[in-house]
């Protein structure tokens, strides 16, 4: 029978419980993503003190993510007429306090020097005349210095403003301090999810927060290939020398020009077919039929099918070019003239011939960094030239005539040699 009672008596407490926090309150904001996780870190601050409080806590539920265009920005020291920022939609999920027809509203901050500060739960106006009401308690009509005070509404529409200790009377007669601490908790929630730049197009953003449109990133990539080729970082690095920037370095460049240079970007149609070619080529890579996919490839498939990219992923994007450029020009050389895969030359014999470069790499060893040229003359034979000089350099794509000295070596398909460029 006492089991019983005690039942009875729990569930009456938990129907009252769930009475006290109802009202659900719901509403959606948009807000910047490069500031989302520290809003959620505010957040999560919130809930702890919401839990040692016994309070219910705030939920906040991510629903969709796109990209905003914002015009005539400046971002730190560059300039962009146009830049995209990724935005998070999210709604707010938080209970207000009601008792017998009260429900909380909003709490008014006095402690400023000029007005009022409002803070309402999501979805509440307030009267304009709480922006200038003194900090009185309208239930025990005392007159007194308050730093904040609270306004409830009742079902039938009437407000009313009351201090920390009466909020109790029209909240339930839970804790004051607890009732109090949550009003103002669903105030800040709304202060803190509020962006006020989506009203101005003309604010400053982080460049960290940039983010480009893929296609455009592309064809900025495949201009500065057309124009220096693809240079990678690694070749930068081990030939600084051959090397002064990289592909992503140059792009970097063209996206966000100093303040005093000029506009680098030229694009042409070139340029947009071969970005087209890539973004198609890395969006349709697929595991292969053992279900191997590098990371990688798997990396550069999603980058390639989204709507834009930021900062920490451009060098990325950057290889999808790159990579999809060096597979055409080896397309290009099979489908070619035939390589004459046979010797040349005699030995103590000279030669003058007209080579074209078409890669460089290189290696550490015993004698110091190893420069290995990749050259093919107008028949398409293959010559290398291993050179541990730094005088004398190549450039890639371009075509040298080659004295060819009486000390040589045959290697397999490849002559070992001295090459003078006249």
């Amino acid at each position: 029978m006492e089991n019983l009672k005690e039942t009875e008596l729990m569930e009456q407490a938990e129907k009252e419980e769930q009475e006290f926090w109802k009202p659900e309150i719901k509403q959606t904001y948009h807000v910047p993503k490069y500031n989302f996780d520290f809003l959620m870190e505010q957040v999560d601050k919130l809930n702890k003190r919401a839990r040692k409080l016994n309070l219910e806590p705030i939920v906040v539920e991510e629903l969709n993510e796109y990209d905003k265009t914002i015009v005539s920005n400046d971002v730190g020291y560059y300039r962009r007429t146009e830049i995209t920022i990724r935005y998070v939609e999210v709604q707010i999920s938080g209970k207000s306090p009601k008792f017998e027809g009260w429900t909380f509203i909003a709490t008014i901050e006095h402690e400023k020097a000029s007005k009022n500060l409002i803070k309402c739960i999501p979805g509440i106006e307030l009267d304009y005349k709480y922006r200038d009401a003194p900090p009185d308690c309208h239930h025990c009509n005392t007159h007194r210095w308050r730093k904040k005070t609270y306004v409830c509404k009742h079902d039938d529409g009437k407000e009313v403003q009351v201090g920390s200790t009466c909020v109790k009377d029209f909240l339930g007669h839970k804790s004051p301090e607890s009732i109090a601490w949550q009003c103002e908790m669903l105030g800040k929630i709304s202060e803190m999810f509020y962006d006020p730049d989506r009203e101005s197009d003309d604010y400053v953003v982080p460049r960290s927060a940039v983010r480009i449109p893929i296609r455009e990133f592309l064809e900025i990539t495949a201009q500065s290939i057309r124009e220096h080729g693809w240079i990678s970082k690694s070749k930068v690095m081990e030939r600084p020398d051959l090397y002064e920037f990289s592909t992503y370095d140059d792009v970097m460049e063209l996206l966000f020009p100093g303040v005093n240079q000029p506009n680098r970007v030229d694009i042409l149609s070139q340029d947009v077919k071969l970005a087209y070619g890539a973004m198609q080529w890395a969006s349709a890579l697929h595991p292969d039929s053992s279900g191997k996919f590098s990371d990688y490839f798997y990396n550069i498939s999603v980058l390639a099918k989204e709507s834009s990219i930021g900062l920490s992923e451009m060098g990325l994007a950057a290889s999808i070019v790159g990579v999809w450029n060096n597979k055409l020009i080896k397309m290009k050389n099979e489908t070619g003239p035939k390589k004459l895969n046979e010797y040349f030359g005699e030995i103590k014999k000279r030669y003058d011939l007209e080579l074209t470069v078409k890669s460089i790499s290189g290696f550490d060893g015993e004698w110091g960094y190893t420069t290995i040229y990749k050259m093919r003359d107008q028949e398409n034979r293959a010559f290398s030239w291993f050179s541990t000089s730094q005088k004398v350099s190549l450039d890639e794509g371009e075509t040298y005539k080659v004295k060819q000295p009486s000390r040589n070596t045959r290697i397999g398909m490849v002559i070992r040699k001295r090459w003078l460029p006249d």
